[in-house]
């Protein structure tokens, strides 16, 4: 699969700053969720304040999609079919990739992208990045009927500019505990394999569609989200020569075969999660020859048409320009992929952090 896009792909996340006063009192300090784990009743639930309504997300389920076990949290009760639910409900969701060893990053805490949904309300955030949410899934059996348990916990602020530049400040944040069974209607579980759970030592090398890649120097790139009042690193390129430093990354990435590894979990700098995978996406990009204009323009390509199948490890996470960040990447395309979209990627990694100051 190959799209055209710029090289330079900005990541709009969720963003939002504490604000001052008048800001926070969009936001009722009284409605905020009690971060309790059950109900009085000892149902597992996720209590949450979804821009200023307090709710309660008592029920859900799992299914599997070609790459990810996807994990939908709802307000009313939901069944396995696809149904949409009424226009009352809310719903949370997120998605589990298969990780190492097929364990889906179980056993410690994981960074997770999520949505946030409702028919009636038109909310003004609907997604939120890995690092500002936190996933902690007990062990579970991957087959239909079995139940995924665990906790989830998100805080996810965005301060959006009105036409007359006034500004409102919007923050949706919860807690708790979940239990959802996984439906199977599309016969899907099976086909979501597990990775290797190492990576041997040395550069981060692999296959992509028959052409072999060794990458000789990694940039972090840490952003900052004002309106969460945190550092992230929003990618990590590798290149394929040495001698690549924080001015001159730009220049050439429309020269050399790149790796990009973005929506890395736990890369904030509150989760800061080393020694323990986490699930990522990974990309390609290769320089292509302009017919028209005999210029390079750049490719983007995925692992299998896809590009959930990645996990990274960091053993030091530092987010200040000039430090280093170390660790372990591992990325393959899904069993069936075509010919042409094959590879895999695996190696351990010292990438020097710049930022956009």
């Amino acid at each position: 699969m190959r799209l055209r896009v710029p090289i330079f792909l900005f990541l709009f996340g969720i963003a939002a700053c504490q604000g001052n006063k008048s800001e926070k009192d969009q936001i009722s300090e009284a409605d905020e969720p009690t971060m309790a784990g059950e109900s009085p009743g000892g149902s597992p639930t996720v209590f949450a304040n979804i821009e200023g309504r307090p709710l309660q997300f008592r029920h859900g389920k799992a299914y599997a999609t070609s790459d990810t076990l996807h994990v939908v949290l709802s307000t009313e009760k939901t069944a396995c079919s696809f149904a949409p639910g009424t226009e009352e409900a809310y719903r949370i969701r997120f998605e589990l990739k298969p990780g190492p060893a097929g364990r889906f990053f179980t056993g410690t805490p994981t960074g997770v992208g999520a949505n946030f949904e409702s028919r009636r309300t038109r909310l003004a955030i609907t997604a939120a990045d890995p690092y500002l949410v936190t996933a902690t899934i007990e062990p579970f059996m991957l087959k239909a009927g079995s139940h995924v348990r665990g906790r989830l916990e998100f805080d996810v602020k965005f301060v959006k500019t009105k036409v007359d530049r006034s500004k409102q400040a919007y923050q949706s944040k919860g807690a708790g505990y979940f239990d959802v069974e996984i439906c199977d209607d599309g016969g899907l579980v099976k086909v979501l394999k597990g990775q290797p759970q190492e990576v041997s030592d040395g550069d981060v090398a692999g296959t992509y569609a028959n052409q072999k890649f060794v990458f000789k120097s990694s940039i972090a790139n840490v952003w900052h989200d004002p309106d969460n009042a945190q550092d992230y690193i929003d990618s990590i390129v590798f290149f394929p020569i040495s001698g690549i430093t924080c001015a001159n990354q730009w220049d050439q990435r429309d020269k050399v075969n790149l790796l990009v590894i973005r929506s890395i979990g736990g890369a904030g700098s509150r989760q800061r999660f080393i020694n323990s995978p986490q699930p990522a996406s990974v990309s390609f990009f290769i320089p292509k020859l302009d017919a028209d204009s005999n210029d390079t323009t750049d490719s983007i390509y995925f692992l299998g048409g896809g590009a959930e199948r990645a996990w990274v490890r960091f053993d030091k996470l530092d987010f200040k320009a000039g430090a280093n960040v170390t660790g372990a990447v591992y990325a393959d395309s899904r069993e069936g992929s075509k010919i042409e979209e094959e590879g895999r990627v695996a190696g351990r990694f010292r990438a020097k952090v710049c930022t956009a100051d």
